[in-house]
């Protein structure tokens, strides 16, 4: 079968918390579509951000890249009959289905009997497994079907919801069978969930569910996610305006430390050179200032000693 086993859940121990259990190889199914798939199924168990108890199944197909995926979210216990606590003795719920090539079947399991046979043949007996015998890689599904199955159906009146920015939760005009057939017979990559319990899980867009059933919703609604425009460069006719990271405040490489340090040192010793020459000025003027009147003084007393001469 063109089909390879796709679980993800926990096992008993703290080193098997909740991973791809199951996963298909790389060679199969490229690591990119592998983690989208992952994202989904990781959404499909939530029950600690938005309601719900996973008693009943929550059925999951995604159509994304030429691969397909399909499965349902529970709890471990409804399908298991043993092995299905974790350390601490609480429940363990998960995701357990298939991928595939896309149009490599003309249908799929819905039976719950195929999923408690997936449950006692593959997970069961690897509860207690070490971290590196947890995981199983590229295993081809190998159990039959049985009689309960979804078929692709083409509904147009449906018209189920193709575009990745938007989420359509559907109302009561159909069954969730027929839901999930005319998913299943679109050629275009989309998505559908069934079973979720409030509408804020639907229009989670982390998880990129394009279609849902909400149990409390009865009437057709929609979101439109906005979509971000990429950021321009902004320009003008004269000039581009482009922003120099600032240097840090505080810390200074030590190339510019040394360089105002030396610019320091030498303003210092400029300043001192000054203020020395400042006082050096001033005594040479007083000096001789001292001098010129001592002169003067000197050629006033050689005038009277003449004039007292002449007199006598």
């Amino acid at each position: 079968m063109n089909a390879q086993y796709f679980i993800y859940t926990r096992g008993h121990s703290t080193e098997n918390d909740y991973k791809l259990m199951f996963s298909p190889s790389e060679d199969f199914c490229s690591k990119e579509t592998i983690q989208f798939f992952r994202q989904q199924v990781r959404g499909a168990i939530n029950i600690e951000t938005y309601e719900g108890t996973l008693m009943s199944p929550r059925w999951l197909f995604s159509r994304y890249h030429g691969m397909e995926l399909w499965g349902m979210a529970i709890m471990n216990s409804v399908i298991g009959d043993e092995n299905t606590d974790d350390y601490t003795g609480r429940g363990v719920r998960g995701f357990f289905g298939m991928v595939m090539k896309e149009g490599a079947l003309n249908k799929l399991p819905i039976g719950l009997d195929f999923f408690r046979k997936m449950y006692k043949d593959l997970v069961a007996p690897r509860w207690f497994n070490s971290k590196e015998e947890f995981k199983q890689i590229g295993i081809s599904v190998d159990i039959p079907f049985g009689p309960e199955v979804i078929r692709p159906q083409d509904y147009s009146s449906i018209g189920i919801n193709i575009d990745s920015e938007r989420t359509v939760i559907w109302g009561n005009e159909h069954s969730d069978i027929e839901y999930l057939n005319a998913a299943f017979a679109t050629n275009s990559d989309t998505s559908i969930i069934i079973g979720l319990s409030e509408s804020a899980h639907a229009y989670d867009h982390n998880y990129h569910y394009m279609n849902a059933r909400v149990l409390s919703i009865s009437e057709k609604e929609e979101k439109r996610y906005a979509i971000v425009p990429p950021q321009t460069e902004v320009t003008s006719k004269k000039s581009t305006l482009i922003r120099v990271p600032d240097e840090p405040k505080k810390a200074f490489r030590p190339k510019k430390n040394m360089s105002r340090l030396i610019i320091l040192l030498v303003l210092l010793a400029i300043v001192g050179m000054c203020i020395k020459g400042t006082k050096k000025s001033k005594h040479s003027t007083s000096s001789g200032e001292k001098t010129t009147m001592e002169q003067s003084e000197s050629s006033q007393k050689s005038v009277r000693d003449t004039k007292m001469k002449q007199t006598e």
